[in-house]
C-alpha cells in the first residue's frame, strides 16, 4: 500500500492555456510479510490442531526528491496456537488449549517527535468440556486463563485474566 503526496504547479503556457503539473515528493509505504504453518492430526485417538504464525510489518516515509526513507513503524509478531481434543463414549468432547504469542513494536515518528518501544508476551491456557443434555443438545463449558505481560524500556505491566465461558 502506498499513499503519495504531490506538489501541484499551475502555470500558463505560451498559447495561454492553463496547465497543472503534479510532482510527487513523498509517500507512505507499508511492507507486510507473513508466514504460517498449520498441522492437523491424530495421536492415540486424540485430535491435535496446531498453528504457528509469524508476521512483520514496516511502515516508512519515502522522499522521492531526495531518495531516502525514514522508518515510522517496525512491528513483529509470533504466535502459536495448540489444542488437543478427545471424545468419550457419549460423544462428549474434552479439549485442552495452549496459545502463546510474542510481539514487539517500535514506533518512531519524526513529525510528532515520538519514539516508543513496546514488547508483549501473552499465553492462554484453557480447558473445555462438553456435556450431553439430550441426544441433540450439548452444553460446553470453558475455563480459560489468560496472562499478558507488556513492557517498555523502564516499566512492566501485567494483566492476568480468568473467566468462564458457557456455550449452548
Amino acid at each position: 500500500m502506498t499513499e503519495r503526496f504531490y506538489k501541484v504547479f499551475e502555470y500558463q503556457d505560451p498559447n495561454f492555456i492553463y496547465q497543472k503539473d503534479y510532482v510527487k515528493y513523498s509517500g507512505l509505504k507499508t511492507e507486510l510479510h507473513s508466514f504460517y504453518l498449520n498441522f492437523l492430526g491424530n495421536y492415540n485417538g486424540k485430535k491435535w490442531a496446531s498453528a504457528l504464525t509469524y508476521q512483520d510489518q514496516q511502515d516508512y516515509n519515502y522522499n522521492y526528491a531526495l531518495e531516502y526513507r525514514t522508518y515510522r513503524l517496525d512491528q513483529q509478531n509470533l504466535s502459536w496456537q495448540n489444542s488437543v481434543t478427545w471424545f468419550n463414549h457419549r460423544n462428549e468432547a474434552f479439549k485442552m488449549v495452549l496459545d502463546a504469542a510474542y510481539g514487539r513494536n517500535h514506533v518512531k515518528d519524526v513529525s510528532v517527535v515520538m519514539e516508543r518501544k513496546l514488547s508483549f508476551f501473552q499465553y492462554r491456557l484453557g480447558v473445555e468440556k462438553e456435556l450431553v443434555l439430550m441426544p441433540s443438545h450439548k452444553l460446553a463449558v470453558e475455563l480459560p486463563k489468560i496472562f499478558m505481560c507488556l513492557w517498555k524500556k523502564n516499566s512492566i505491566m501485567l494483566l492476568i485474566k480468568v473467566q468462564k465461558r458457557i456455550y449452548l
